[in-house]
């Protein structure tokens, strides 16, 4: 595709992408690696070893640590094989909703790689498909130790935790903690990850922190689809915030009535007593 073309605005491809593309006219490329694999979504991405063997398939964001483990020689490649066989089995098990079973499956797989994150991450999607609140919260708990420099998988688990306000008893503290760390992860620049944490904070009813974050997430944000969803989302926070402050006010000024004493402008103070609640 040539350089100079226009993608929308004054950006051209030559100014967004970082990387060769190239143009597959008869689809051989896709037959040999898409097909053959039996990948059907995109983005889709592949890593060829040094051995001009796949070890690896999966979505570009989650691309960083296999490449690493692989140019150092330290990628599990026995574990990689097992999980694309199992794959098929998996998603037919869960997509007729028998979640028994598949996590029947899976357990052998990760008594058998006990170290491999991969597959503790299927088992804790499993857990939240099927409303296993307390296995999800444990299966969380242990991802955030194992997966601590893992930005991209810190923020799926706060996310998955987080999104749903009809579970009960999820520990949103776990988390709180895996939201934090994407955050530190991506110095605090990342879209999602932002995003990410202002829901987490709003599911804890800490709206303001919530409403600050979104707001954040929303000013990065370039693409016009993200925007209206953030906004969406900058909305909800907001109404919900209203309610807060009108209660917190009318509270004040009953304790102002009861002591004769005046009550504080609202914006003299957080509303925490000075102590700003944590990212």
């Amino acid at each position: 595709m040539p350089g100079g073309v226009h993608v929308g605005g004054d950006k051209k491809w030559s100014e967004i992408l970082s990387y060769r593309i190239a143009l597959d006219d008869e689809r051989k490329t896709n037959a040999a690696y898409m097909d053959a694999a039996g990948q059907g979504g995109i983005p889709c991405a592949f890593i060829v070893g040094k051995s001009s063997r796949i070890e690896w398939i999966g979505h570009p964001m989650g691309i960083d640590n296999p490449l690493k483990q692989v140019v150092d020689g330290t990628w599990d490649s026995d574990a990689m094989r097992t999980k694309l066989k199992l794959g098929p089995q998996l998603d037919a098990a869960a997509g007729a909703g028998d979640f028994k079973k598949a996590l029947a499956l899976l357990e052998p797989v990760i008594k058998k790689f006990p170290s491999n994150n991969e597959f503790q991450m299927i088992q804790f999607r499993l857990f939240h498909a099927a409303e296993m609140v307390a296995e999800m919260n444990k299966s969380a708990a242990e991802l955030v130790k194992s997966s601590n420099d893992d930005a991209r998988q810190l923020n799926e688990i706060a996310g998955l935790m987080a999104e749903n306000p009809d579970f009960e008893g999820v520990n949103l503290d776990v988390a709180f903690a895996a939201s934090r760390r994407a955050l530190e992860l991506t110095e605090d620049k990342d879209l999602l990850s932002i995003a990410t944490n202002a829901l987490v904070h709003f599911r804890r009813g800490e709206i303001e922190e919530a409403v600050a974050q979104q707001k954040k997430a929303l000013e990065i944000a370039e693409n016009p689809r993200h925007k209206q969803q953030l906004q969406e989302s900058l909305t909800k926070y907001e109404s919900a915030l209203k309610p807060a402050s009108s209660a917190a006010g009318e509270s004040k000024d009953a304790a102002a009535s009861s002591t004769g004493t005046p009550a504080p402008a609202a914006d003299s103070a957080p509303a925490d007593g000075g102590t700003a609640a944590p990212k």
